[in-house]
């Protein structure tokens, strides 16, 4: 985690890649969140969780594409 906002910047400037820990660490949420529903399907819920890749791939593409940091991509992909 970043002790400041700022701080994806000064990754980003330095080179660094890096993926937002509210994204990485969403697979625990979303398991939580779909098991506990009564008919919880466990093949959804590992493809739900495995999806996390795409969504990083598609925060890194579109943090290059928009010239912004990674933590404003991943923030305005989950304010969409």
């Amino acid at each position: 985690q970043l002790a400041q906002h700022d701080g994806a910047e000064a990754l980003s400037e330095r080179g660094i890649l890096w993926a937002p820990d509210f994204v990485v660490n969403g697979g625990g949420v979303i398991y939580l969140d779909m098991a506990s529903e009564p008919d919880a399907d466990a093949d959804a819920i590992t493809k739900r969780v495995e999806a996390i890749g795409d969504t990083v791939t598609t925060i890194f593409r579109d943090a290059a594409a928009q010239s912004i940091t990674t933590l404003d991509a991943a923030e305005r992909l989950a304010q969409s």
